[in-house]
């Protein structure tokens, strides 16, 4: 966009110049239009060239400053340091050095637990955990299809019916 539009310029200003390279006299005005563009031309001639070395900067090549603000503590920290003292010396910055602690919230659950557990319970007991008493009861939800099934479905009809086990 930005080569559009100095083409664009570039047509203009040309377009402008060539009209008033005819004759540099005019029987109506002075010669001052000719000095206008004589002035402006050097200006715009050095923008273009501004604008080419710009395009062409990398930006390793570019240098950055960084303005240190001074900060002004009303005293001289230097009276209340050891001679030699460097406040950098030692430090080698490295992500794997960063200890990170995560912090477990606690559970509110509003009630006493103890109501409900066995007398002398221990969670971390050393009891062996045997997964045939563990009960898990799955909760079964009812899906509403909005209209009703049996009227689809065979007289009798049961899902389950192969899937029934003999319990001794």
């Amino acid at each position: 966009m930005k080569k559009v539009k100095l083409l664009f310029g570039i047509v203009i200003l040309s377009t402008f110049i060539v009209s008033f390279t005819g004759s540099d006299k005019c029987d109506n005005t002075e010669n001052n239009e000719s000095l206008i563009i004589t002035d402006l031309y050097p200006q715009f001639e050095e923008n273009l060239i501004l604008q080419a070395q710009t395009e062409n900067v990398k930006f390793e090549e570019l240098l950055y400053i960084e303005d240190e603000e001074i900060v002004n503590l009303g005293f001289d920290t230097a009276d209340y340091l050891p001679y030699d003292f460097n406040p950098y010396q030692g430090m080698i910055f490295d992500l794997e050095d960063i200890i990170y602690v995560e912090e477990e919230e606690e559970i509110e659950l509003n009630f006493n637990t103890s109501t409900y557990l066995p007398k002398n319970f221990n969670a971390y007991s050393n009891e062996a955990l045997n997964v045939e008493d563990v009960m898990y009861i799955e909760s079964e939800d009812e899906i509403d299809l909005g209209f009703d099934t049996a009227d689809y479905l065979p007289k009798g009809f049961n899902p389950f019916k192969e899937m029934q086990t003999v319990v001794l």
